[in-house]
């Protein structure tokens, strides 16, 4: 009768999973802070919201602000915003939510720009 044995692997000769990311801009469209940029969103519902824009890219935005958004939330918000300018709004999703406002510190949120 013949034995059937396996033959053993060294683990170190496994495929080693790749990190997710190897730093912040390690991404499908590259991050870029904004220095004292701010943006308008608007709400249904709400009254537009001037908020400071902490980095952006093609595919979304992250912000603060003192209101409180929820995940899913559809907003529309333009970037560069000018209290004197002509402002193009853009549709977008809250897809996170990095601390939520509380007394005197703003909540930060992500949202991602809807096609």
């Amino acid at each position: 009768m013949e034995e059937h044995h396996e033959e053993l692997v060294p683990a170190n000769e496994f495929e080693q999973p790749q990190p997710k990311r190897q730093h912040v801009n390690d991404r499908k469209h590259l991050r870029l802070q904004a220095r004292g940029m701010k943006a308008s969103i608007r709400m249904e519902g709400h009254e537009d919201d001037i908020v400071d824009v902490i980095n952006y890219s093609r595919g979304g935005v992250r912000f603060s602000s003192f209101v409180p958004y929820q995940a899913d939330d559809l907003i529309e918000i333009a970037t560069d915003f000018s209290p004197t300018g002509v402002n193009i709004f853009q549709k977008a999703r809250i897809v996170g939510m990095y601390q939520r406002p509380w007394g005197t510190f703003a909540g930060e949120y992500g949202a991602q720009f809807l096609k």
